[in-house]
């Protein structure tokens, strides 16, 4: 599993090499309030004045927020608004149901009530505020909002807060992007891929536009490669050299990953034929190690059980599992860490999730937490080969190397015999 690796930086790596923004511009990338630096005392250190009951919530609030335990910071948050903590408490109140919503990273799979709960505090945050002054990153506010209204599929509201984001901010290409994918989703191809090329003119420099094409070929937006217009687009800002037309193509139905009349034929034999179809592309684009392919197709799974919930709870933790495992496999482990938690919160018994997680923890430096995870996994195994199994990978994945050094390795392997 070392050899997974085939992007030398993740996600999170692409998004700052396409940020334009000035160093010192801002605090930060969560669209918080701003905090401004404390400056030295010139005397002796007075005693610090009582805070008030909103201070307090909002101050216990942070504090979950920093442990990811976002329903008890939503709580803090909630009582420091009905205790006059103003618009700041909107922002973080805002900002833990959002991050507890989109768990998943994507429009399909939010909660719709935490989409509900966000809408309104941002809404409240820019009644408060209008030129939104105490947001450190005003653009993200409409970004959010954004994907907020595409979870309860009001499309043309998601469009325009996404405008709203992108006049904000109008060097920032992933802003359209977002646009491209909902008009694409939407079944507007035309407008899709004018928006795809209006962020890859935005992004300018070479560099940044190579970065983007591996954006786009990333959950959620690589279903758009269907489109031959939409592998146009792509094709002129990164061209590819040798590239031809059929090379194209192939392409396409890669990412496609089943032939569309077969599935339109089983969708007329089983109306879930395409949903089951697209899920058995996926676990074989995982099982041959595609892990874009797979999650594109995982994605789409997501997607399509949206209008049919053919799947159950169950069924869809496996899935974001599943994902997880993709994510782990590309080397973007805090993505992986997401949906993995997510997966576990929702089935936890599930050993599978809890060996990944393991890994990812471990590749992100939380040794810690990867020895508990790993711990987990061992716990819950369905069954003594399985136990053994993950026992031989725990002793031999290169991802796992720093935490066989800890003292609780050799310990708890001993302890599941």
């Amino acid at each position: 599993m070392g050899n997974a690796r085939t992007l030398n930086i993740g996600v999170a790596g692409l998004i700052a090499l396409l940020s334009t923004m000035p160093a010192g511009a801002g605090a930060g990338k969560t669209g918080l309030p701003k905090i401004r630096p404390k400056t030295a005392p010139s005397q002796a250190v007075k005693p610090a004045l009582p805070r008030s009951p909103s201070e307090a919530y909002i101050a216990a609030g942070l504090a979950k927020l920093e442990s990811d335990k976002y329903s008890l910071a939503i709580k803090d948050f909630s009582h420091a608004t009905q205790s006059s903590g103003g618009g700041k408490a909107y922002q973080f109140l805002a900002y833990s149901h959002y991050q507890r919503g989109f768990a998943g990273k994507i429009p399909e799979t939010a909660d719709k009530a935490d989409a509900i709960e966000a809408l309104k505090a941002y809404s409240i945050v820019a009644a408060l505020d209008p030129h939104l002054k105490s947001v450190s990153e005003p653009h993200r506010l409409y970004q959010r909002m954004g994907f907020c209204y595409e979870a309860l599929g009001s499309n043309d509201k998601a469009l325009e807060a996404y405008s709203r984001a992108f006049r904000l901010a109008p060097k920032n290409p992933l802003i359209p992007l977002y646009g491209a994918r909902l008009r694409y989703k939407m079944g507007n191809s035309v407008k899709s891929a004018s928006n795809l090329a209006a962020a890859f003119k935005t992004a300018q420099r070479p560099a940044a536009q190579k970065a983007l094409a591996k954006i786009v070929a990333t959950p959620p937006f690589a279903a758009m490669l269907r489109s031959p217009a939409h592998l146009a687009v792509l094709n002129r800002y990164d061209p590819a050299p040798g590239k031809s037309e059929p090379a194209l193509i192939a392409m396409r139905d890669a990412v496609r990953g089943v032939d569309a009349e077969a599935a339109r034929g089983q969708a007329m034999a089983n109306k879930d034929g395409p949903l089951m179809s697209r899920l058995a592309v996926a676990n074989q684009e995982l099982k041959s190690r595609r892990f874009h392919q797979a999650l594109s197709s995982y994605t789409e799974v997501i997607m399509l059980n949206q209008e049919s919930g053919v799947l159950s709870r169950d069924q869809l933790a496996v899935i974001h599992g599943r994902m997880g495992a993709a994510y782990n496999g590309l080397g973007l482990a805090d993505d992986a860490i997401v949906l993995l938690r997510r997966s576990i919160r929702d089935l936890p018994y599930n050993a599978a999730a809890h060996y990944q997680l393991a890994l990812a923890y471990s590749v992100s430096g939380r040794f810690n937490k990867s020895l508990e995870a790993l711990g987990e996994a061992l716990k819950t195994a369905p069954s003594i080969s399985d136990r053994r199994r993950y026992k031989l990978l725990a002793k031999s994945d290169s991802e796992l190397a720093p935490v066989r050094d800890l003292p609780g390795f050799k310990k708890m392997l001993v302890a599941f015999n």
